[in-house]
């Protein structure tokens, strides 16, 4: 809990599995008195939840940044193929954003060939 504000492995960590392929979530299910758990109790359910959020928290960041990018291209305008192309990328980036925003997860959306 807190890896996106700096806590425990922190952002280095959450920087670190962007650049994978896939991330495969391993949560303990297990009671063990002499290995205590980081929230005092063994709730998996609670743990996916909390690591979920970390990776959507850093998610927003993330693409917060490619769209604030993507609107200072499309602001010179024009009519090319490749602006709207950039169009295009900036109203699914803006789509992502609001999913994540609401705590949606992005990959169980209706997306379109071009999205």
């Amino acid at each position: 809990r807190g890896a996106s504000t700096g806590a425990g492995l922190g952002n280095a960590f959450l920087s670190h599995i962007r650049a994978v392929d896939a991330i495969f979530q391993v949560v303990r299910c297990f009671d063990d008195a002499e290995i205590i758990h980081v929230e005092g109790d063994v709730d998996p359910v609670r743990d996916l939840e909390i690591i979920s959020e970390e990776l959507r928290i850093k998610d927003i960041e993330f693409v917060e940044k490619a769209l604030e990018n993507l609107k200072k291209q499309t602001r010179r305008g024009g009519q090319s193929l490749e602006m709207k192309k950039l169009k295009e990328e900036e109203a699914t980036t803006e789509k992502i954003l609001a999913l994540l925003q609401e705590g949606k997860d992005v990959r169980h959306q209706h997306w379109t060939p071009k999205e």
